[in-house]
């Protein structure tokens, strides 16, 4: 059940910026090369800010941020957050980008949620949607990559990557990371439970 203070607050933000829906909605990526669209399917109420990256609450001094933030109703008292990335394809360069740019989404998602008077997250999941992986061995023409190493191999950049997890600093623990593969058009579907 959404509150009539909730409703109450919602009513103060433009709704250009979100879409909300208890069975579906799309978000898009328009910037030209990394056009995207993910169909998003629900299980509860939701609602959904997109082009946060475009939109940043001016207060933060972090301003790299995530394409979308998505609120998950999850019963009467919590709430969910999905936090997405688009990317054409993810590379060991984007990878490290798109760590960066969910750590500024979650801290705008903290000054969206202050203000809707959501008090917290009893979940936190972020995700990659994207067409192409040259991530792993197997995916890449990176030489760096491909090479053998001598003595003790350096850490690995990309363990979180290979299990499934993103460290954000101000965070404690892992949060739970999600790949979500777009077609070649850079079409995609989710869902979120």
């Amino acid at each position: 059940m959404i509150d009539d203070d909730f409703l109450l607050r919602k009513g103060f933000l433009d709704s250009i910026l979100f879409v909300e829906s208890d069975t579906e909605f799309e978000l898009e990526e328009t910037i030209h090369e990394g056009r995207a669209k993910l169909t998003c399917t629900l299980g509860k109420y939701a609602i959904a800010f997109s082009k946060v990256d475009d939109n940043k609450f001016p207060y933060i001094k972090h301003k790299k941020c995530a394409d979308a933030i998505i609120f998950t109703k999850v019963d009467d008292e919590n709430w969910g957050l999905k936090i997405i990335e688009f990317k054409k394809t993810m590379s060991n360069s984007s990878w490290e980008k798109s760590k960066e740019q969910f750590k500024g989404a979650i801290l705008n998602s903290l000054a969206i949620c202050g203000f809707l008077g959501i008090r917290k997250f009893v979940t936190i999941e972020v995700y990659s949607a994207f067409r192409e992986e040259k991530l792993t061995v197997a995916n890449t023409n990176n030489p760096v990559l491909l090479k053998q190493y001598v003595g003790k191999p350096p850490q690995d950049k990309l363990e979180d990557w290979k299990n499934g997890y993103v460290r954000i600093d101000f965070m404690n623990g892992k949060l739970p990371h999600n790949r979500i593969q777009l077609d070649e058009d850079g079409n995609g579907r989710v869902h979120f439970g």
